[in-house]
């Protein structure tokens, strides 16, 4: 499990499903999101792909092409880097296939 866990951190985000009655996702899983600019994850390094693996915000809170990278377990410092990274990068251009 921890081993699925550390595979998954960093690599991989949620997107949104379609709409709150159709429960695909705006993305299929598996599908790779490539960042124009490489984004900085604090613990890892630069990053410029994501595979979705996951949906989120299920009450569509943000946009509709919001994402979500996964930070790993919930810890102090997980949850730290997860919130610096959220603040410094709303805007970002990408390309999902």
């Amino acid at each position: 499990m921890v081993e699925q866990v550390i595979q998954k951190q960093y690599m991989t985000v949620a997107v949104h499903q379609k709409s709150i009655s159709n429960h695909d996702t705006i993305f299929p899983f598996g599908s790779t999101i490539l960042i124009k600019n490489a984004l900085y994850v604090e613990g890892y390094s630069n990053k410029t792909i994501f595979k979705v693996t996951d949906t989120g915000d299920l009450n569509r809170k943000r946009d509709l092409y919001w994402f979500d990278v996964y930070f790993g377990l919930k810890n102090a410092t997980n949850d730290k880097n997860a919130n610096e990274f959220g603040e410094k990068n709303k805007n970002i251009a990408y390309t999902a296939y």
